[in-house]
């Protein structure tokens, strides 16, 4: 299945900009009519944005064709919203003291500072199949995978060409 195809199997939450997350109240998408919250598994993607004003994605140039989506990371997590939250605090310094995790790669910053990063996510039962199905879809459409995750994963689902 293509990237596009993969991508759009299940439903994504809606893009959410990495410099208003807390004034938007992020974390609000986990609650549930209950009062508790929502502590399900799924996948989730770092986006670079195109701008600083709405929430284009930013095309990335990939060694066989463009990104449309801007795509920068994939991910699962057992607890999205535990895992985002840890995005979010490690990345908003402004905000929190301390940091649970090292903010972005500098490199990255430089081209996409917090105000032209945004996430989103999509619950799923078995989180990191679909992190699998989602990181070889990438592979296979664009020939490479993105460079914060480094030469493991590449060599893990072999040679691709495009």
């Amino acid at each position: 299945m293509s990237w596009y195809g993969c991508l759009g199997v299940y439903a994504w939450s809606p893009f959410c900009r990495m410099d208003s997350a807390m004034e938007e109240e992020w974390w609000r998408q986990f609650d549930l009519p209950s009062g508790e919250r929502d502590l399900r598994p799924g996948v989730y993607r770092l986006i670079g944005l195109d701008d600083t004003v709405d929430s284009t994605p930013a095309v990335i140039h990939r060694a066989c064709g463009d990104d449309a989506t801007g795509t920068l990371y994939i991910g699962a997590s057992s607890c999205l919203r535990d895992r985002i939250a840890s995005w979010v605090m490690t990345n908003r310094p402004d905000i929190f003291r301390s940091a649970p995790s090292k903010p972005f790669a500098a490199r990255l910053a430089v081209f996409f500072p917090t105000n032209k990063l945004g996430f989103s996510w999509q619950f799923t039962d078995a989180p990191w199949d679909r992190e699998n199905e989602l990181l070889q879809a990438y592979l296979v459409e664009f020939g490479e995978l993105y460079k914060i995750i480094g030469g493991s994963l590449v060599s893990r689902f072999g040679n691709n060409r495009c």
